[in-house]
This record gives structure tokens, sequence and C-alpha cells, in this order.
């Protein structure tokens, strides 16, 4: 094996331990201040609609990428736990918005002070050239994403 195979596969391999930490930190629910323990998924719906208040429920769903279903689905676990409250647009019975309760609001400024502390730590860890560094890994990771896109298109590895 060539030297650059070594550090390709020594690549692919962080890669995938990276990877596979961020699917179990995923898995698991965190509490964002409300008492509530919420997974990554009801945690960014929140985020979205604190983003975008007063969106309906197609509107979610293309923002998030996800099926409008799916987020129908999540908006009724959401309203149970009392972080988001329907309503109806005025003057209509069937154009439903979307907000956040109060409850809502502080998960959602939980949920941001978790993105601060992150982005802190990585800036210490990465040091002066924060911004630049992460300029790169950004790069690095829509480059992959780009041949991932081709790798899905052709529906096989390459030979």
């Amino acid at each position: 094996m060539t030297i650059i195979q070594q550090e390709f596969e020594q690549t692919m391999r962080l890669i995938d331990q990276v990877v596979s930490r961020m699917s179990e930190l995923e898995k698991r629910a965190y509490d964002f201040g409300t008492g509530d323990v919420l997974y990554r998924s009801e945690i960014h719906t929140v985020q979205a609609i604190g983003d975008h208040p007063g969106l309906g429920v197609t509107e979610l769903a293309e923002h998030m990428l996800v099926t409008k279903g799916a987020i129908s689905q999540m908006i009724r676990k959401l309203v149970a736990k009392n972080l988001v409250r329907k309503e109806y647009a005025p003057g209509s019975s069937r154009n439903l918005r979307l907000y956040l309760t109060d409850r809502g609001q502080i998960a959602r400024t939980g949920h941001e002070a978790v993105h601060r502390a992150m982005a802190e730590l990585m800036r210490d860890h990465l040091g002066r050239n924060y911004k630049q560094r992460l300029r790169v890994f950004r790069d690095v990771f829509t480059q992959l994403d780009e041949i991932l896109d081709q790798m899905e298109k052709k529906k096989s590895l390459p030979n």
C-alpha cells in the first residue's frame, strides 16, 4: 500500500469514527432547560419554529427537508410537551400557523446556549486561525458531500 493509500485509509477511519460518535450523540435526549428531554429532531424543530414564527406545516417541512407527515407527528409531540402552539391564520379555519410557547422559547434559548458553548470550545481548540481553519473544514466536508452525491447517483461504489 502506498503512503497516499495509507493516508486515505487513516482519513476514512477517522471520518467513520466521527460520524459514528455524532450518530450516538444524536440518539441521546437532552434537557434544554424545560425539564423535558428532547431529541435532536425535536429541538431542531423547536429552533426552526422559533427562527420562523408563523410558518405553516408544509413550509416547515420544506424548510427542514422532511415530509409533511413527519413534521405533523413532530408537531403533535411538541404541542403535547407544551413547547409549540398552533393557531389558525386570521379568517381561516384550515391555515395553521406554528409558534413557540414560553416553554418552547426556553428550550430554544437553551439550545442556542449549547451551540454557543460548542462554538467556543471549537474556537479554543482550533486557536488563532479559527475562521480560516473552520472555512477549510467546511470546504472539505462540502467536497465530501459532493463525492457522496456522485456515488449515490451511480448507485454503486467506484471500482
